[in-house]
């Protein structure tokens, strides 16, 4: 699973930037969804680093740091019941079902 996650993330990082540019985080995770290939923690962490880089800005996506805060925000969310339930809706919305 892990090499399966650096060979997306890799792709992801040779993206042409016109086309990077069409697609929004939303999309970019709809796509990940329909794909079926992420398992639900890598899911999560996927649509964590969307939600952020769409607020912060996509110019802190390959940042060190900014995995760490995408970890960390991760870690908040499934620590209390509360986060859980927000990341339960943005999968529902999103058509993500559990596997």
């Amino acid at each position: 699973m892990l090499l399966l996650r650096e060979r997306l993330e890799r792709a992801q990082q040779r993206v042409p930037e016109p086309l990077a540019q069409q697609a929004s985080p939303r999309e970019r995770i709809e796509a990940m969804a329909a794909m079926r290939m992420l398992d639900e923690r890598a899911f999560r962490k996927a649509l964590v680093r969307a939600m952020l880089a769409q607020k912060l800005g996509e110019t802190l996506v390959g940042d060190p740091a900014f995995d760490k805060v995408v970890l960390g925000v991760l870690a908040t969310l499934e620590d209390s019941p509360a986060g859980l339930e927000l990341i339960a809706r943005a999968e529902a919305l999103l058509g993500r079902t559990a596997q």
